[in-house]
């Protein structure tokens, strides 16, 4: 393959993982909020053992989606500039 037909995808999938991964971990937020406002609420430990679960999923894919993000924006995904 040529450089322009990687670098086409290269773009794609970039941007469906984005597309994908970012909307999901920005919604986080309000749904464990949501779990941890039950759990005040009800004070029934199935909701805290939820949000814990849910909690470390999310931040595990919010770490990825960081480390992705800063290893594009170093150029370490563009062979030319590895």
């Amino acid at each position: 393959m040529e450089a322009v037909m990687l670098s086409r995808w290269q773009f794609a999938i970039t941007t469906i993982y984005h597309f994908l991964f970012v909307p999901v971990t920005l919604g986080m937020a309000i749904f464990v909020a949501l779990l941890e406002t039950c759990y005040v609420r009800t004070k029934r430990p199935e909701w805290k053992k939820t949000r814990r679960k849910l909690l470390n999923f999310f931040g595990t894919l919010l770490l990825i989606n960081f480390r992705d993000g800063c290893r594009h924006r170093s150029g370490a995904g563009v062979p030319a500039l590895a």
